[in-house]
């Protein structure tokens, strides 16, 4: 007999976002890099018309990368400025955009209608449409699973000129590397605190009701 119980759509991302992780393969970004550009003035282009999938992923890893710098800038003049409801709002674009290079790195593309991965062999595979906060969030969960993942940052991120970040890791007993990763993209789980902030610096008047006493103490 067939069962009539439908898979929620949760389930479905889930499943949806551990293919890809599983079966993405960076080396065709890398190889991607080879097609860009050249770019000898301001004019030209990065990426070129009709680019292959492997170039557009190379692109799109430094552009996003490019592009969370600029909003985490942007973020802290915010701060600086007193805004800390558009602070938070673009430091969470900033996540946003550091996750999607990353993914981009291990060769999986985070666009709207444009979703794929390439696999060992450069070959894309076309992905479903998601919701990108909801697309990136369940794609961080698995991604942080790879190996080439756990090894950016361990060996990679210094927390000191001579101690690696998996120095750390490895002197601590009972560390769940993949779960510390996780927890690190907590933000991209919950869009709702961007949400309000998105909404309360752009539309409300906020500082009509709320004394300006803070900002001439910081002056």
């Amino acid at each position: 007999m067939k069962s009539n119980k439908k898979t929620s759509p949760q389930v479905k991302l889930a499943q949806w976002c551990s293919n890809a992780c599983q079966h993405a393969d960076g080396g065709a970004t890398l190889t991607g890099m080879a097609g860009l550009g050249p770019v000898t003035s301001f004019g030209d282009l990065l990426l070129q018309a009709n680019a292959s999938p492997q170039t557009t992923l190379a692109a799109e890893q430094l552009i996003h990368l490019i592009e969370g710098w600029r909003y985490i800038a942007s973020a802290t003049n915010a701060m600086l400025s007193h805004a800390g409801d558009q602070a938070l709002h673009l430091a969470y674009y900033a996540e946003l955009r550091a996750a999607m290079s990353l993914f981009s790195w291990s060769g999986i593309r985070v666009k709207q209608y444009g979703y794929y991965y390439l696999d060992a062999q450069g070959k894309q595979k076309k992905l479903d449409n998601r919701k990108k906060h909801s697309a990136v969030w369940g794609l961080w969960k698995e991604w942080v699973k790879r190996l080439d993942a756990v090894s950016l940052f361990n060996d990679r991120i210094r927390l000191h000129p001579s101690v690696l970040r998996g120095d750390v890791v490895g002197s601590v007993r009972y560390v769940n590397t993949a779960a510390t990763l996780s927890n690190w993209g907590v933000d991209l789980w919950d869009a709702t605190r961007d949400h309000n902030a998105r909404n309360i610096s752009s539309y409300e008047a906020k500082l009509a009701s709320k004394s300006w006493s803070p900002w001439k103490e910081r002056m």
